[in-house]
């Protein structure tokens, strides 16, 4: 009886928990994941999310002026407040100097939080439960070792936002007539995202 005690006291919480998640916003994913459970089926998978490319860190620029050079010498075009981003001193604070391989994933907005639409909020915390944000470091590089960006498409980088004049921004990498670009976009933590729009780069 004291087994069957501890047991269901350690029951108890895992279920409560299940139904927090299953009654709150995000319901429509931790439902999805949870038939799949049921029916003992691989859930809460990186499967549900699509490989992107695998970039190397550590031994390339170091510091803001070595990667403005380096994306220069790339002819990737930077607007103002992508240039802005890179002079923020809240920037370039992890650069790694260990050598190491990274693996890029992304997904839609949907795929991530389970809704048409949600704040930046809603799917950084969705994307910290399977993987991990991109550092600065790791967004730079995605810029210049990943050249496949279709033409008139974009992606946009999973990272902490950086303050850039008068808000929180995120950096976007595309490619237009014009050529290759990195741009940054509005990050405030309630910035609504729309399933429609660019997919999201995250690790993994």
């Amino acid at each position: 009886m004291k087994n069957t005690l501890i047991a269901l006291g350690e029951f108890a919480g895992p279920l409560n928990q299940l139904m927090t998640n299953l009654t709150g916003e995000e319901w429509e994913i931790w439902w999805k994941e949870f038939k799949k459970f049921l029916r003992k089926e691989e859930c809460w998978t990186v499967s549900t999310f699509r490989f992107l490319t695998r970039i190397k860190v550590g031994n390339g620029p170091k510091t803001k002026l070595d990667f403005i050079s380096a994306l220069g010498n790339a002819k990737i075009q930077t607007g103002t407040y992508s240039k802005k981003l890179l002079e923020s001193p809240d920037f370039l604070k992890d650069i790694s100097f260990v050598a190491s391989d990274v693996d890029l994933y992304c997904a839609t907005t949907e795929e991530l939080t389970g809704k048409k639409s949600a704040t930046t909020a809603e799917v950084f915390d969705a994307i910290k439960r399977i993987g991990k944000l991109c550092t600065a470091e790791v967004s730079l590089q995605l810029r210049l070792q990943y050249r496949n960006v279709p033409n008139n498409d974009s992606l946009y980088v999973a990272m902490v936002p950086v303050h850039v004049i008068n808000q929180l921004s995120v950096l976007v990498v595309g490619k237009g007539d014009n050529g290759e670009w990195l741009s940054a976009h509005n990050g405030e933590p309630d910035t609504v995202w729309v399933d429609e729009m660019s997919p999201w780069v995250f690790v993994l």
